[in-house]
């Protein structure tokens, strides 16, 4: 589980200045929890990155992060009088929420390689969940024409369906974090909160919880 917190900083400091009551700062905490969730992070993976660009994928064709959508939809906060945390439980995901410009070194744990799925030769949902065991006329070559790999025979010539790498680089894709559209929209959202007693849209209160922190793999890859 990867979190990001509000807790014992000019944020909080700020809260309990104009939050009288343990109700009220509650409130405001689930009210910056709400906005985080539903409209700040939606809007960090819809557009790449927000202050961070995310590199694109390098394989396939399309937006990062959102071939599945399992940790763009994995998203919770919980809030108390004293704090707001915002998390997901993926697994994978703190592979992903580094510091930008970063990378991680993946490597197998139980077997000798990674096997990267090819675009070029595997449908959509084979790509996002095909194992090379899947495939009965499949084999291995080490020396193939477009290096070691997972193979089989088409038209009387060689179809890469996986490369078998030793490690993969992963590039950093930071998405976890208080960008400054966030902290501009809750600073808004906490002074019309005590002004007029009501978040934007009217709504009088906000959900203290709200979110599941891991939806699952549906059949596909993350």
């Amino acid at each position: 589980m990867i979190v990001l917190t509000m807790h014992d900083n000019g944020m909080i400091a700020r809260v309990r200045g104009i939050g009288k009551r343990a109700s009220e700062r509650l409130q405001l905490f689930a009210g910056a929890g709400q906005i985080m969730r539903e409209e700040v992070l939606p809007k960090v993976f819809m557009s790449g990155g927000g202050d961070h660009r995310w590199q694109r994928p390098v394989l396939r064709n399309g937006p990062a992060m959102l071939d599945t959508m399992r940790l763009a939809s994995s998203i919770a906060y919980e809030a108390t009088p004293s704090r707001l945390s915002v998390f997901t439980s993926v697994p994978y995901a703190g592979v992903h929420n580094r510091k930008a410009g970063s990378y991680y070194t993946h490597r197998p744990t139980s077997k000798k390689y990674i096997a990267v799925p090819n675009p070029a030769t595997l449908t959509p949902a084979e790509f996002r969940g095909a194992r090379p065991r899947d495939f009965s006329d499949a084999f291995f070559l080490e020396k193939g024409p477009q290096g070691c790999g997972i193979y089989r025979r088409h038209e009387k010539q060689l179809e890469l369906l996986f490369w078998l790498k030793k490690n993969v680089k992963i590039p950093a894709r930071p998405f976890l974090y208080w960008t400054a559209d966030a902290l501009h929209r809750i600073g808004l959202s906490w002074k019309t909160y005590i002004l007029t007693g009501r978040f934007w849209g009217g709504a009088t209160s906000a959900p203290i919880t709200a979110g599941v922190p891991d939806v699952g793999n549906k059949g596909g890859r993350p």
